[in-house]
């Protein structure tokens, strides 16, 4: 029987066949077949999986069509290590603090990480507008974007750490969230709220992690983010990091790294499995449909607010939350809006129907009320 070898070149399987020759024994008796062909790496980190060859690594395999290796002389005396610089230490790094996990593993913290240096800050990652095989050059300035996320995990630990009885950590990470923030407001934003780079991530990063000081700068800001938006055609002008985008429909099942996902030639580029973009799901669930947290974890409270727009007559979702599945389901007919909210046992929820709050318990709830206009595109609640 044949035994098949995995090699890896260049995008091609390599597969050497050893088969028993004249009933001979031993590795003198052994005849090498070198055989090559197109594999599913097409480069570092790209694996196109249309062209796997199943089975390939099995007895028995067909190798009909594979091409002979071609074989070529290398002296191993040329071996030397990569060209470049040479590795040097340049800085020395004290140890911050040192933590024990749940585990009781020990923890070095440095006080900072690989990505701390200017020069290591990726920015709004695969902005549209960023050159090709550049997806690090955004319209945006890579420091601003790390200066409004720094705020914005800072404030998401004190949250973390107040829901968990931390509260030393939940004032520690409060404060640093208030310095962070106030350090991105002092740096980037004007008195009447335009924000340095004046991009549609600046904007939607500014508001949406509330780095705006009162709300005239927020309004302003607002309004300028309207305008940037109408500028280009209302299409995205944002990469990883500005806003939840949408993926325009190319025949793709998955969600893509880069918008333009496979070329003219059907050959991918970058990541065609990423989450990046399929954040737009949370838009979805939170407006669409109006499924959103309140003030208790695990979704032991929770709001349903539907924001109808953009021509939509209906919609529904639904989410497995700890105590059961919550489900919103909303219609436009007749010039009446139907909502159904179905909330588990042991929550509660606040559901908006129109204007009006209304506290649900647990069990199916039917809501219907006039609408006085078609659905179009509205602001968000």
């Amino acid at each position: 029987p044949s035994v098949v070898e995995r090699g890896l070149d260049a995008g091609a399987w390599q597969a050497t066949l050893i088969e028993p020759s004249g009933g001979e024994r031993g590795p003198a008796a052994l005849l090498r077949r070198e055989f090559t062909v197109p594999g599913p790496v097409a480069a570092a980190r790209l694996y196109d999986a249309t062209r796997e060859r199943p089975g390939w690594s099995r007895p028995g395999f067909d190798d009909t069509g594979w091409e002979p290796a071609r074989l070529g002389q290398l002296d191993p005396g040329v071996l030397v290590m990569p060209d470049g610089p040479p590795v040097r230490a340049t800085e020395g790094l004290a140890v911050r603090q040192t933590l024990t996990t749940p585990s009781g593993k020990t923890v070095f913290d440095f006080g900072q990480t690989l990505f701390d240096k200017p020069a290591r800050q990726l920015g709004d990652w695969l902005d549209p507008a960023a050159p090709a095989g550049q997806p690090w050059a955004a319209t945006t300035d890579p420091h601003l974007v790390a200066t409004a996320y720094r705020a914005h995990v800072a404030s998401l630990l004190s949250r973390v750490a107040a829901v968990l009885g931390e509260e030393a950590d939940a004032a520690k990470y409060a404060e640093l969230a208030d310095g962070v923030g106030q350090a991105f407001h002092d740096e980037y934003v004007t008195p009447r709220g335009r924000i340095a780079s004046d991009s549609q991530t600046a904007y939607a990063l500014a508001l949406e992690f509330g780095l705006l000081r009162d709300r005239e700068q927020r309004e302003l800001a607002g309004a300028r983010l309207t305008e940037l938006v109408r500028a280009k055609g209302h299409h995205v002008a944002t990469g990883f990091l500005g806003t939840p985008l949408t993926m325009t429909d190319r025949g793709g099942t998955t969600i893509w790294e880069s918008w333009e996902g496979v070329d003219a030639r059907g050959r991918p580029d970058e990541s065609l499995n990423h989450y990046a973009k399929g954040a737009v799901i949370s838009f979805l669930h939170r407006y669409t449909a109006g499924i959103r947290l309140a003030g208790d974890p695990g979704y032991r409270s929770f709001v349903i607010r539907p924001v109808p727009g953009g021509g939509l007559r209906s919609a529904s979702a639904a989410y497995d939350s700890p105590y059961g599945r919550i489900e919103s389901s909303w219609e436009i007919a007749g010039g009446r809006m139907n909502l159904s909210v179905l909330v588990p046992p042991g929550t509660r929820a606040t559901v908006f129907a129109e204007e009006t709050e209304v506290a649900a318990g647990p069990g199916r709830h039917e809501f219907c009320w006039e609408v006085s206009r078609q659905p179009a595109a509205s602001g968000l609640p």
